[in-house]
């Protein structure tokens, strides 16, 4: 077979060598993989008779709850089922709420391949509630994410939008950028079911692009991601590109026992083989796929396997078996409250019926067709996942995950740091000691300056929340007092401060000019704010902007912010007055802020405090500054 005819996008991009490679040597690494599969369930089995004999409740939990998991990747429910049932028992017994959530998550999850929606939601709010008694945020979100999950599987899409973007808020909040790229998976399939397309493609193509990096998914968020880039190519009127896709995604679960995923490539393929008019293979496909959901016990896959079958059968002209086909699945399909397979079973039926001349037939099957058409899909979903996802800042959202990835990045190398000190310690080996402690430092150096930078660009990145906060709500009562000019200059110099600070965030430095204008935003801002109790100026000679000068951005924000709050903003109206002044001194960028509010010595000592956690903040910063870009930056401050 010629390689490059049957894996047409993957040829021509280098990077995608290692998965031809992966593809031909598939057969011994499924293999290889099934053997250590087996290997470790025998592994645990051995290790959990030595736990039952010696009365270890905690150590058998987790074995039964491991071995739980292990049984449902391989597609072995009731294994699986039985695994985690023992293991929740043992949980419960030892009143170990932790372990009780765990092992409940999983038996929800079977109880969602198994199509029981109604179940695995009751049960996912159960545990939510766990997860918050233990304030444990990384898990309320996740519970939060499977439970919008279930909701798309009943078509209540309002919720699960509500639900899944709550998730990717807390996730980020508690500082875990983990599988994230499942987050914005999942808003995938919310936006594709109300025909949103435009955002359905945004947020694949971002999930897509997270899930290059190995922290940002996990296997199986690949092999979803996998699954949306198919039909992704397939709207994009590339068939053959969308088949390899899905061939990708069948060989990756293959090799790792994915059962799931292997039926879910198979089903999405054959309407690309009935294109191409290979009718005999689509309907294999279809009904390898079939036999495999029922291998797991997976109901929503195997009423969507009897009505795609049935759909098969229509278009191939065998009418009776069609008939049959599309019967069961819309039977299954009010049975567990699938109204996406209702819908298009009652959508085949008519086109069914309508062949056949059975025009009685078809126009029930039709009218059930269009109601459930309007129950998915109305205007008023469609307008209220609209109004949430302009609620969704997407822009901050990537911000705040590179920095939990660089974060997480930093706290992984520490503990790798930690162990390398741990093991240079031998007695036997000094020289190793030697040069394993100067390798230490100089990674540990390496690491503060990365941790430096990532504090530095939190800082860049948001503007202080109170002054968001405060700001906002002086917008608010200008439009109650019907100052309607006021809070339009107002919006106005706001939305020009977000713009210019978004901007300057991404630069290491930036212009002498922009720091001016951000500065001036800044303080007309704030003198709208306080009711013009003070007057400013920014003091510069024009020539100055010329010199090709930068500074880091947002240096002296800290210290005007601390004129503004402590200085002026208590001084009678219109007797403030703050003065910014640029100027150059011996080759070297003098800045110098002055405010004529009460001195440092002069002021309660709550305002001392919080001016001075100011002046360390810029000193930290200036430090640090200092030492990356080898640049000498000092700082003074008098009363």
């Amino acid at each position: 077979m010629n390689i490059k005819s049957f894996f047409p996008s993957f040829y021509a991009n280098p990077k995608h060598y290692v998965l031809l490679v992966l593809f031909f040597f598939s057969n011994i690494l499924s293999q290889v993989y099934k053997e250590s599969t087996q290997s470790e369930i025998d592994s645990l089995n051995t290790a959990l008779n030595n736990f039952i004999t010696q009365n270890d409740s905690l150590n058998s939990c987790r074995v039964y709850y491991k071995l739980g998991k292990i049984y449902d990747k391989v597609g072995d429910v009731k294994k699986s089922n039985d695994m985690l049932l023992k293991g929740l028992q043992l949980a419960n017994d030892m009143k170990n709420t932790k372990a009780i959530a765990m092992i409940s998550n999983s038996l929800a999850s079977i109880y969602c391949d198994r199509g029981e929606s109604q179940k695995a939601i009751t049960l996912y709010k159960d545990i939510y509630k766990m997860f918050a008694e233990l304030k444990d945020s990384t898990n309320m979100a996740n519970m939060l994410m499977n439970l919008g999950t279930e909701y798309v599987t009943i078509g209540d899409y309002k919720k699960a939008a509500e639900t899944e973007l709550q998730a990717l808020d807390l996730r980020l909040a508690c500082g875990d950028s983990s599988n994230i790229a499942y987050y914005f998976q999942s808003l995938t399939e919310i936006y594709f079911a109300v025909e949103d397309f435009e955002n359905w493609e945004k947020y694949l193509l971002q999930a897509n692009k997270l899930a290059q990096k190995d922290e940002y998914a996990d296997f199986y968020t690949r092999c979803k991601i996998l699954n949306e880039l198919g039909e992704y190519y397939k709207r994009k009127n590339d068939p053959d590109k969308a088949i390899s896709t899905y061939e990708l995604l069948y060989k990756m679960s293959e090799n790792s026992d994915y059962l799931r995923g292997m039926s879910i490539a198979l089903s999405n393929i054959s309407p690309l083989l009935l294109k191409k008019s290979e009718y005999e293979k689509a309907l294999q496909n279809s009904q390898k796929s079939l036999e495999l959901n029922r291998r797991q016990e997976n109901l929503s896959g195997i009423v969507f396997g009897l009505v795609q079958i049935g759909s098969l059968y229509r278009k191939m002209n065998n009418n009776k078996m069609a008939d049959k086909y599309l019967k069961d699945g819309l039977s299954a399909a009010i049975e567990n409250s699938l109204l996406e397979d209702q819908f298009n079973a009652n959508k085949e039926l008519y086109l069914l019926y309508k062949k056949t001349g059975s025009e009685k037939k078809a126009l029930t099957y039709y009218e059930n067709y269009v109601a459930l058409k309007d129950s998915i899909i109305n205007i008023e979903t469609k307008k209220n996942i609209t109004e949430l996802h302009e609620k969704f800042n997407d822009e901050k959202k990537e911000q705040q995950i590179e920095l939990l990835n660089k974060e997480n990045e930093i706290h992984k190398g520490r503990l790798a740091l930690m162990y390398q000190y741990i093991g240079a310690g031998s007695f036997s080996a000094i020289l190793l000691f030697i040069l394993g402690y100067f390798y230490t430092r100089h990674k540990r150096v390496k690491l503060e300056f990365l941790a430096q930078q990532a504090e530095h660009k939190m800082l860049l990145s948001q503007l202080n929340p109170h002054f968001l906060f405060n700001s906002l709500m002086a917008i608010q009562n200008f439009l109650i007092n019907n100052d309607n000019l006021q809070s339009y200059d107002y919006l106005a110099d706001y939305a020009k401060l977000m713009r210019l600070i978004l901007e300057s965030s991404r630069e290491g430095e930036i212009e002498l000019s922009q720091e001016i204008e951000i500065i001036n935003y800044y303080l007309r801002l704030q003198k709208l704010r306080f009711n013009d109790k003070f007057d400013f100026s920014i003091v510069y000679d024009e020539s100055l902007l010329n010199e090709n000068i930068t500074m880091p951005p947002m240096l002296a924000q800290p210290v005007i912010e601390n004129a503004v709050e402590h200085g002026v903003s208590n001084l009678p109206e219109g007797k403030g007055k703050i003065v910014v002044t640029f100027t150059k001194i011996n080759e070297k960028l003098s800045l110098v802020i002055e405010d004529n509010g009460p001195g440092i010595n002069e002021e309660k000592t709550e305002l001392k405090s919080h001016k001075s956690y100011a002046v360390k903040i810029i000193n930290e910063r200036v430090e640090n500054l200092s030492r990356l870009n080898r640049k000498k930056i000092t700082i003074t401050t008098s009363s």
